[in-house]
Order: structure tokens, then C-alpha cells, then sequence
């Protein structure tokens, strides 16, 4: 019953019905969005454009808030990918990169 509570007040806040919430989650087979993980309902995020209020999907609520930490910035997430494969390309090179400064 709490779970069910707590999928009608994301759904009210964001202005979606609870059928449209299950159409979404169903489509995405109870897996965030964005990394694929599977959430129970009520563990998922309405996420949405804080610009226009324009719901975009579900979510899980790390991958909610990695977005938020970008400011919804696609090129500040583009050049965070860049940053990280740059790195892993290093290996541990990137660790002796950091002990000579």
C-alpha cells in the first residue's frame, strides 16, 4: 500500500496519470532509462525538464541525479564521457600522472 502512495504523489507532482507512469515503466520493463537497472515502481524517478516541466521518463534516482549535477548540460555530460574514457585509456598511467605534480 506505502508503494503505491508514494507512485500517486510523483504522479500528481508531475502532472502524469498513473496509467501513463505504468505505460512508461512497462516500456522500459522496470529498468531506469538511462543505466538499464531494475527498480521496483516506487524506487523510480519522474524525471523531467526543469526548463519546461516536460516529463521525460523514468529514471533510477543516481542516474536522476548525475543528470542534475550536470545542470541537464549535454555537453557538460559529452566532455564528463570524454574526461572518463580519456582516463581509462590511461590506465594506471593516470595515477603517475597525478604523483608528478
Amino acid at each position: 500500500r506505502k508503494h503505491i502512495i508514494k507512485v500517486q504523489t510523483k504522479c500528481r507532482k508531475y502532472r502524469i496519470t498513473q496509467a501513463e507512469y505504468a505505460r512508461v515503466l512497462e516500456e522500459n520493463n522496470g529498468r531506469c532509462g538511462i543505466c538499464g537497472e531494475v527498480r521496483q515502481p516506487e524506487q523510480m524517478v519522474i524525471d523531467h525538464d526543469h526548463s519546461t516541466g516536460v516529463v521525460r521518463g523514468l529514471l533510477c534516482c543516481k542516474c536522476n541525479a548525475g543528470i542534475g549535477f550536470f545542470d541537464e548540460d549535454a555537453d557538460k555530460m559529452q566532455k564528463a564521457i570524454c574526461y572518463i574514457e580519456a582516463h581509462a585509456a590511461l590506465g594506471n598511467a593516470s595515477t603517475k600522472v597525478l604523483a608528478k605534480k
